[in-house]
């Protein structure tokens, strides 16, 4: 593994975001003791507690990539990193208010954003096109949301239905609140294909135009769709791929397929 003084990494500055990919697949070419070792006990235990191999695979790898990730940014060795959660799960770094992160996995990537600036939020998610759309959108969608799935053709719904999911998804991550608020009680509207425009509940007392969303189709992972919630409008997006195991970053080709204006 390369020390976090060798490695040239991406300039994290304060009007950026960073998001990262990573292979599941990877976790074949690490050091399986390395990975054990990098993980602290509460994350071992966690690992344990999950009943398939697969998904003990995907939490290792991702918690081993998070870890390397950090220790680039917080001049740390991965294993040295500890994280405090608050009162709904949410982690971050113990002792540390200038970093931001969030991590999502799904089955065959792992994502990481990262941002010195405000909290963020992340959701990547694979396209099942058999997925029973309306049957999900009529129990957690906004009646909004659920009209403009209706007006779409069957083939259009998956995606149009993973859009909406994960900019709901990457909000509450952000938020660090889960499924405590309502996911009816913010809507994401499409004005056309590419500009979403979000409304919020005036229990939520948020104002639409702090929030930044976005939404890509990556150009390595086919079927996927990643949303990034940010509290600040003003951020710039750059992706990078990550080569587990060789240690290598790499600029990430990533499409944008929808944001707020």
């Amino acid at each position: 593994m390369t020390s976090t003084s060798q490695l040239s990494f991406p300039e994290l500055s304060i009007n950026k975001v960073h998001i990262f990919y990573a292979d599941t697949s990877a976790l074949d070419n690490i050091d399986r003791e390395l990975t054990d070792h990098w993980l602290d006990q509460s994350e071992q235990n966690k690992v344990e507690k999950l009943h398939f191999l697969r998904d003990k695979t995907l939490y290792q790898l991702s918690h081993y990539m998070l870890r390397w990730v950090l220790s680039q940014y917080l001049n740390l060795q991965p294993q040295q990193i500890e994280f405090d959660t608050n009162q709904y799960g949410k982690p971050s770094v113990k002792g540390c208010n200038k970093l931001f992160f969030n991590l999502s996995h799904t089955n065959g990537v792992s994502v990481i954003a990262l941002s010195k600036n405000k909290t963020i939020g992340i959701d990547v998610e694979k396209i099942n096109p058999k997925i029973e759309v309306n049957s999900i959108a009529d129990n957690f969608f906004h009646p909004d949301e659920v009209k403009q799935l209706n007006q779409l053709s069957q083939n259009e719904r998956p995606s149009a239905f993973y859009k909406i999911w994960t900019l709901k998804e990457a909000y509450i991550k952000a938020k660090g609140m889960g499924l405590s608020i309502p996911l009816r009680d913010f809507n994401f509207n499409f004005d056309s294909p590419n500009i979403v425009d979000v409304n919020f509940n005036y229990n939520l007392k948020e104002t639409p135009s702090d929030w930044k969303f976005t939404s890509y189709e990556s150009e390595k992972y086919h079927n996927f769709i990643v949303s990034v919630a940010t509290i600040s409008s003003q951020l710039n997006i750059e992706a990078y791929d990550i080569q587990l195991g060789v240690d290598k970053v790499t600029p990430h080709q990533q499409r944008l397929i929808a944001q707020t204006c």
